[in-house]
């Protein structure tokens, strides 16, 4: 419940409107529809509900072990050869002998192994049951997490969609007021700079939302997933007020889940089934009573005749040579090699095993449910805030917007200001914020160093700092007349906003260059602070992209594999998703900073495509022609070429490049371990050749 209320949030703070995707000819798939399906067709599920039905036959097979054993026999001997009568008389004997039976066996006591093992089985097929249940859960979770991803890259594509929308409409405002001589022609280069980054966004976020439902495509396992695949935007109101109420404390959600989670009772039932399997392990100790019947006929023929031969009839041997037997067997165990006592406390330790499982079971599932509460009361918090936010910036932008049309205002380029001169404005600001509310009837009071912190946080921008204080100050409760604005609720409401920036802007790329060169520059420590700053700022695709270049471009020939570490660590961190994406990517920077360098590749194509450039192409050598007929005007006809692995060493020496090139050298081997050993082999294929071409002289 507490899951399914965070997601509801989620999915209410994405929306920032009632707004739904136009719907088409595409079916358009809910998020009930998404989990049903995954749930119906997903492998693991099913093969989860086997298992299930494998403890069914256990269980049936435990509850028929009351049942008799019941068995039938039939004989049939013949004998041959010579015996001696009662007479003493060695004769010639041929005899058959038929015999039939039936056997039953029955267990009446067993040291109560066969009801504890039933019990046992019982409890298997629940903790099967619960496990299974868990799985759906999960799975339910996963899903939704995709579909969440889906709505919230597509409302950042609406976001890029009305930048670029806006720009190009700026754009032609500004034209305007170029050729009216009422802003300078640089304003319009600015704007059309900013309209070319704006769309290379919006390529992205769209990208982002085609990689996004490629997930959950892929997570409901569909046969075929293309572009016909898309969800439904659900219409959610008030969905902060209506679910965030309902959330109670840790301790108490705690109470509720223990009892009810599917892995805390699929651990609950593994325990008691593991108790009743010592019982069954000490029932060894004790006699067995089993009860038996059973009933045996035969039927005698000789063929030699005299005092061998039985001449009764078939029906009358059978009438009078039927046996009955019943009995009871008991069975003491007295000495079994202490089998049965090294069963015994093998049980107990699978029960102390079982006890431990359950405590850490209980430990995760309850710093689980703390980080999920402490997550959505501040999501709450901040959606509060940022709700508030985004009414007073339409409205700033919406003035900003008049000015500018009427050609009131103009773009300026703002510098960074010392934490002291903001702290300053700030100062200004508190004391508007006074007036404001006594004219309301409440006092204003101010914590100690909060002025500091939030001139420090804001990277030199006045204008943050002064929304910082205005979003805190509208945020605050009153209480007792009195409306303070404390450390604590500046860290819920602005614990990221100073690390936010547009990711068109300077900062952006400023950010990720540092990136590179603190990587390049092997220091670990710095990379992973600007790594940090990257992805608390929400940008997850930036440092991926990025990353993924650094392993070839910095590392390169020096520690080749790198490239495949690193792409393995950005593929982790797509399909994971922040916040758990810095993981990976943690690992990706921590092993190229520490890697050695080269970028050897790295200058050796940029040379390359310097010639390529610059004319420098020349015809392919004849050897590397895809020709196997000359014609008439080629004097020395034939392709020449050398097929390298029909030579020692599989090298051969012959023209590779075109004759312009000939002798040009791109690639120097760097100076590392790998590149090391590609240039000592190198040197050895070379000195074996000439080895070879000196006795061949000779």
């Amino acid at each position: 419940m507490m899951r399914r209320n965070l997601y509801i949030l989620a999915i209410a703070s994405l929306l920032s409107g009632n707004y739904v995707f136009a719907q088409d000819a595409v079916k358009q798939w809910s998020l009930e529809e998404c989990i049903q399906y995954a749930i119906e067709h997903n492998i693991d599920l099913k093969q989860k509900e086997q298992e299930q039905e494998s403890r069914k036959v256990d269980l049936h097979t435990s509850k028929y072990s009351w049942l008799p054993a019941l068995n039938g026999s039939l004989g049939q001997s013949f004998q041959f050869g010579r015996s001696t009568s009662k007479s003493g008389v060695i004769v010639d004997q041929n005899a058959a002998n038929s015999t039939l039976g039936i056997n039953l066996d029955m267990p009446l006591f067993d040291g109560l192994k066969i009801p504890n093992d039933i019990a046992a089985r019982k409890l298997d097929l629940k903790a099967s049951i619960e496990n299974l249940n868990k799985a759906r859960e999960d799975l339910s979770i996963n899903i939704a997490s995709y579909y969440l991803q889906v709505l919230y890259n597509k409302e950042l594509l609406k976001i890029a969609q009305l930048q670029v929308e806006l720009d190009k409409e700026q754009v032609n405002k500004t034209e305007a007021m170029v050729n009216a001589g009422k802003v300078p022609l640089s304003q319009l280069y600015d704007i059309k700079a900013q309209l070319a980054k704006d769309e290379v966004t919006l390529t992205e976020s769209q990208n982002n939302v085609n990689l996004a439902l490629l997930d959950l495509a892929q997570s409901l396992e569909l046969e075929r997933s293309d572009r016909s695949f898309d969800i439904q935007t659900p219409v959610i109101e008030d969905a902060v007020a209506d679910n965030m109420s309902s959330i109670l404390p840790p301790e108490n959600i705690y109470d509720h889940a223990v009892t009810f989670k599917p892995q805390i009772k699929e651990q609950q039932y593994l325990l008691e089934s593991q108790k009743k399997m010592l019982r069954v392990a000490q029932a060894g100790y004790y006699p067995k009573l089993n009860f038996g019947a059973s009933y045996s006929n035969g039927y005698y023929h000789s063929t030699s005749g005299g005092e061998f031969a039985d001449t009764r009839s078939f029906s009358e041997q059978f009438k009078q040579n039927g046996q009955k037997i019943v009995g009871f067997s008991l069975s003491i165990p007295l000495f079994n090699r202490f089998q049965v006592r090294n069963s015994v406390r093998t049980a107990r330790i699978n029960i102390i095993n079982r006890e431990l499982l359950m405590e850490n079971t209980k430990k995760t599932l309850y710093k689980e449910i703390q980080q999920a509460y402490y997550n959505a009361t501040a999501s709450q918090e901040k959606y509060t805030a940022s709700d508030k936010s985004v009414t007073a910036s339409k409205e700033a932008f919406n003035y900003a917007q008049e000015r500018y049309n009427a050609g009131k205002s103009t773009v300026f380029e703002f510098k960074p200001v010392t934490p002291e001169e903001i702290e300053k404005a700030l100062t200004r600001g508190v004391k508007i914020l006074e007036a404001q509310a006594q004219e309301q009837d409440f006092s204003l009071t101010v914590e100690d160093h909060v002025l500091r912190s939030i001139a420090l946080s804001c990277g030199g921008d006045v204008r943050k700092s002064i929304n910082t204080l205005e979003v805190a100050f509208l945020s605050a409760p009153v209480t007792d007349g009195v409306k303070s604005i404390t450390a604590e609720q500046l860290r819920s409401i602005s614990q990221r906003a100073a690390l936010r920036y547009d990711k068109s802007d300077d900062v952006h790329y400023d950010l990720l260059s540092a990136l590179q060169k603190s990587i390049r520059g092997s220091d670990e420590n710095a990379a992973l602070h600007y790594l940090a700053r990257l992805l608390e700022a929400g940008d997850l695709i930036s440092p991926c992209r990025r990353l993924l270049v650094i392993a070839s471009e910095d590392v390169g020939m020096a520690y080749p594999m790198c490239a495949v570490i690193v792409k393995a660590c950005v593929d982790s961190a797509l399909q994971l998703g922040l916040p758990e994406a810095r993981i990976p990517l943690a690992q990706a920077v921590v092993t190229m900073a520490t890697a050695p360098k080269s970028n050897s590749s790295y200058m050796a194509i940029n040379q390359a495509i310097a010639d390529v450039r610059a004319g420098k192409i020349g015809d392919f050598p004849r050897c590397l022609q895809n020709k196997h007929f000359d014609g008439a005007e080629v004097e020395n006809k034939g392709q020449f070429y050398k097929y390298p692995h029909d030579y020692p060493d599989h090298y051969v020496r012959q023209q590779y490049l075109p004759d312009i090139l000939q002798g040009t050298v791109y690639y120097h081997f760097g100076q590392n371990k790998t590149e090391d050993a590609a240039r000592r082999y190198r040197e050895t294929l070379l000195s074996n050749l000439e080895k070879r071409e000196k006795e061949q002289i000779n």
